[in-house]
């Protein structure tokens, strides 16, 4: 995975600097001011999307970001209602706290979407 990672950077760094250069200074940037945000991790989600790696704007890269973010909203909201209807399989204290996670991730949802106007 490493190795594939690393691969996909070069061939996107020599199909066009550019477009390699604005996700590895941007993500160098958001990281710099954040100690939250992993720099290796932003660039490998914003290479990993085609909207990431043909972006030439930091808007392109913020609606790529909050497209991701739908994306990992709707896929563990729906690991999180999996995981509510094992039932016996989750004390009481584990079932409260994967109901809060729900409520916060059915939140998150709406919240993107209302940003990137989708």
């Amino acid at each position: 995975m490493k190795y594939f990672l690393i691969a996909t950077v070069l061939v996107l760094t020599v199909i066009n600097p550019a477009f390699a250069g604005l996700v590895q200074e941007t993500c160098a940037k958001i990281a710099k001011s954040d100690p939250k945000v992993n720099v290796n991790f932003c660039i490998s989600a914003l290479n990993g999307d085609p909207s990431g790696r043909m972006a030439v704007s930091i808007e392109q890269l913020g609606f790529t970001s909050l497209k991701l973010g739908i994306a990992n909203a709707i896929n563990v909201g729906a690991r999180v209602k999996a995981l509510l209807s094992q039932t016996g399989k989750f004390d009481q204290y584990a079932i409260n706290c994967l109901k809060d996670c729900q409520e916060l991730y059915s939140r998150a949802h709406p919240r993107c979407r209302r940003l990137s106007g989708t």
